[in-house]
């Protein structure tokens, strides 16, 4: 991609994209059950609000999938609430396809949070697609450069209930000090961050998000911001005991006065399906993707980084669709 182009694809996704992976891809309540499209018809994938990460991506594979090939697959894209919306439509096979945050995928396939004696037993993971970020943004002048610098500081670290808290927290009980070293631990929505930090609320705020981010892009516009590494042993231990997180680094020059890559963690964006969809399905679909990957990425500025390796292991606790893990094994990516 020209340098040009990715200015304005960057632009154009900072416009869009404003809302945080935890509000626009993982936790909004959805609009009402989508209607039943028939089998024969179209591939239905659940993504997520029209505004979000998860929407474009699934606009994104849904035009690679539509590419002329072995037979024809008509994807259709359908907006959601985002992951645990996508599962209950998943569960009750009104999408297809479905596009949820790796760390719900581990909890709906162990019946653990909200699936509670109910898992879901026939989730079938199908391809890795791109990063979320546990990004802690402090203020320029605060005195926090390292997770440790947290100490004695107001930290946001986001609202009651929701899984951007508890990444949050979990970074600074890994990485940083512990939630006691901090002086105050905020509730505030992702949307109040920018604010809050630059009017001297907070020093630090934490987000998961992917990257580029309009609402980094707004904070970092508002007052003089950077992103805090979150990376070393205990980071490490815990990308072992919760293969639902991984490696994420959040690459230099999006925000103003950012330059450098920080190296942090977080959950996924991955396509998951039903046991029940023909293995025929998945595989013709995985196989779209992987043989119009250079398009692929172009589609969308968070696409841009991504690599077969990863995208065939990376997030994907639950178990391979069959269809799936055919194509891998075939092309040695398993």
């Amino acid at each position: 991609m020209s340098r040009s182009a990715r200015r304005a694809a960057v632009a154009l996704g900072l416009a869009l994209l404003a809302a945080p992976a935890g509000a626009a891809d993982g936790e909004g309540a959805g609009p009402p059950p989508l209607p039943r499209v028939k089998p024969d018809r179209a591939v239905v994938v659940g993504t997520g609000g029209v505004s979000g990460f998860f929407y474009a991506a699934g606009g994104a594979l849904c035009r690679v999938v539509n590419t002329r090939g072995d037979g024809p697959v008509r994807c259709l894209v359908r907006p959601s609430g985002g992951s645990l919306h996508n599962l209950r439509l998943l569960r009750r096979g009104r999408v297809d396809f479905a596009i949820i945050q790796s760390d719900w995928q581990a909890r709906a396939r162990k019946g653990e949070g909200r699936f509670e004696g109910r898992p879901l037993e026939s989730l079938r993971a199908v391809l890795s697609l791109y990063g979320h970020a546990v990004t802690l943004l402090a203020r320029d002048g605060s005195g926090i450069q390292a997770p440790a610098d947290l100490a004695g500081k107001r930290v946001n670290v986001g609202e009651a209930g929701t899984l951007q808290r508890d990444l949050v927290t979990t970074a600074v009980n890994v990485v940083g000090p512990g939630m006691d070293a901090l002086d105050r631990a905020g509730d505030l929505a992702p949307t109040a961050v920018g604010r809050a930090l630059c009017g001297g609320r907070y020093d630090a705020a934490g987000l998961v998000t992917a990257h580029p981010s309009g609402l980094v892009q707004q904070a970092a516009a508002r007052c003089a911001l950077h992103a805090v590494p979150l990376e070393g042993a205990g980071r490490d231990r815990l990308l072992k005991e919760r293969p639902a997180l991984s490696r994420s680094v959040i690459p230099g020059g999006l925000y103003p006065g950012m330059t450098e890559a920080v190296d942090t963690f977080g959950p996924r964006a991955v396509l998951v399906t039903r046991a029940a969809v023909p293995e025929r399905l998945v595989r013709r679909v995985v196989a779209r993707v992987f043989d119009n990957l250079k398009t692929f990425r172009r589609r969308h500025p968070v696409l841009e980084r991504l690599s077969p390796p990863g995208m065939a292991r990376l997030g994907l606790t639950a178990p391979l669709h069959e269809g799936a893990k055919a194509y891998y094994e075939e092309n040695g990516l398993r």
